[in-house]
Parts: structure tokens; C-alpha cells; sequence
């Protein structure tokens, strides 16, 4: 089992200038326990908006990044912080896919 989340997460997020410090962590035993996956920090600048599991390869992952959140605008000028990550160990290690984008706040995987 693998879940993203970020400070503040459920529940309502002020707008307070502060990085999101978002993780991913991986369970082994349907939730009880929890651990970070590896070769991420520990307060990530920025929080994984969503996750995806590739549609043929049960232990590939994509995770989509970003410093942003929903409504806020968009600057050509100014990117951000967000990225595209990929998962080849159902979780546990991450490589990042594409970075200096725009927060990935939605993304689709086709099989091949």
C-alpha cells in the first residue's frame, strides 16, 4: 500500500507561506503499520498530488509533484517545484521522470 500526503493533510490547508513537507509512505501490512520510502527526504518541498500504478506492471508507480495547490495561478516565468517521479520497486525507491514543472496536480498512464 503506498499513500501521499503533506502537512496539514486531511483536512483544510491555510495558505501560509511554508513549504508543504509532503512524504510517501509504503505499508506492508494493509496499514497498521507505515515507513518512508526510500531515497526521498524526509520533508519533501513539495507534495505528491497523485499517484498512479502502471497499467500492466503491478510494481511500477508514478507519482505526480509540486509545491502548488488547486487555484492558484500559473507563471511561465516561474515553474515551480514539481516533477513527474517513477516507482520500479512498488514504492520503495523513487528516480525522478521530469522536473521544473508546473505542480503535476492530475496525470493518465496508457499501456503500452
Amino acid at each position: 500500500m503506498v499513500l501521499g500526503g503533506a502537512r496539514g493533510s486531511p483536512g483544510v490547508w491555510s495558505r501560509e507561506n511554508t513549504t508543504p513537507k509532503g512524504h510517501i509512505l509504503l505499508s506492508d501490512d494493509e496499514g497498521e503499520n507505515w515507513r518512508s520510502a526510500s531515497n526521498l527526504p524526509d520533508d519533501m518541498p513539495w507534495t505528491p498530488w497523485v499517484l498512479l500504478h502502471h497499467p500492466t506492471d503491478q510494481t511500477t508507480i508514478y507519482a505526480g509533484m509540486g509545491d502548488g495547490a488547486r487555484g492558484f495561478g500559473f507563471d511561465p516565468a516561474k515553474p515551480g517545484a514539481g516533477g513527474f517521479y517513477q516507482s520500479t520497486d512498488r514504492g520503495e525507491t523513487w528516480d525522478c521522470l521530469m522536473s521544473d514543472l508546473p505542480s503535476v496536480l492530475t496525470a493518465w498512464v496508457a499501456a503500452d
